[in-house]
């Protein structure tokens, strides 16, 4: 698999160390596929992407969201990548030390592409993270690059050889996946965890429930889920943008072999990424 960088528009393999999304996780990201040369569900990301700027307070959003555009559209064609994968990262630029960002800070654009698209993935067997909550936060559920709680759960994920696990807040409400939403199948409704002041609202998880669901006749629940309804559940799948949907086939003593809202959903997610590009 072929790597390359670009840092606002040109391509690079560095960036100075005064950088504050180096420094304080002062930075917002977004990860997208690309699929013959145009970038899948390209108004969720640029939506949620513009967002997360606003929620930062970062100069002109609106202005970087077209400076990435076009950046991005450049590293495509110059890369000639006609599938792979697009790491967007936006720092709030170069400051000094300390807390408070120039009052005119201008942000750095980092893409990173790699050349190839992962294989569907197996079904999935995860477990409840042990040591690591998510706690509420004052901004928002938007890809924010300060993801400690993440990375301490993917490391209990794989010392545990799990596949995945899924995240709880400090309330022990079901919330996500380390690097997905979750949805569950109840009888013939699908369910996914609420988000309002902890996790991220995918962009896969807003096709399913506000486009994909309605137009297949599946009634669909975003609402608070506990552990008793995952070991419950008649179904689970999770959803991220890299791989679109994937089957959960255990979690500790629950397991199912149905796939019934996971095909149709699958297949319609599927379609709905090769329509949606730009």
């Amino acid at each position: 698999m072929a790597q390359s960088f670009w840092l606002n528009g040109s391509p690079a393999n560095s960036i100075a160390l005064n950088d504050r999304g180096l420094m304080l996780a002062d930075a917002v990201f977004e990860t997208v596929k690309i699929r013959e040369g145009q970038i899948c569900l390209w108004s969720r990301h640029r939506a949620r992407l513009k967002s997360g700027l606003q929620a930062l307070a970062f100069t002109s959003p609106q202005w970087v969201v077209l400076q990435i555009e076009n950046e991005l559209e450049r590293a495509l064609r110059t890369a000639n990548y006609p599938n792979g994968i697009a790491r967007i990262t936006v720092t709030r630029g170069y400051g000094p030390r300390g807390y408070l960002p120039p009052a005119e800070a201008e942000s750095n654009r980092i893409i990173q592409l790699d050349s190839s698209l992962p294989e569907a993935p197996k079904p999935a067997k995860i477990s409840f993270c042990e040591g690591t909550y998510l706690s509420p936060s004052a901004i928002g559920p938007w890809k924010l690059t300060s993801r400690v709680e993440h990375t301490l759960a993917a490391m209990e994920a794989r010392d545990r050889g799990l596949d995945d696990a899924i995240m709880l807040d400090t309330q022990g409400s079901v919330i996500s996946l380390i690097s997905s939403n979750l949805f569950i199948r109840q009888g013939s409704t699908l369910v996914t965890p609420m988000i309002e002041k902890v996790g991220i609202r995918g962009t896969r998880r807003q096709e399913l429930v506000n486009l994909l669901a309605p137009r297949l006749g599946i009634p669909c629940e975003v609402r608070p889920v506990s552990k008793a309804d995952i070991m419950a559940a008649d179904e689970m799948f999770c959803s991220n943008a890299v791989w679109g949907l994937r089957a959960i086939q255990q979690c500790d003593d629950w397991s199912s072999e149905s796939s019934e809202m996971f095909d149709s959903l699958r297949i319609a997610l599927g379609a709905r990424e090769r329509e949606a590009t730009v």
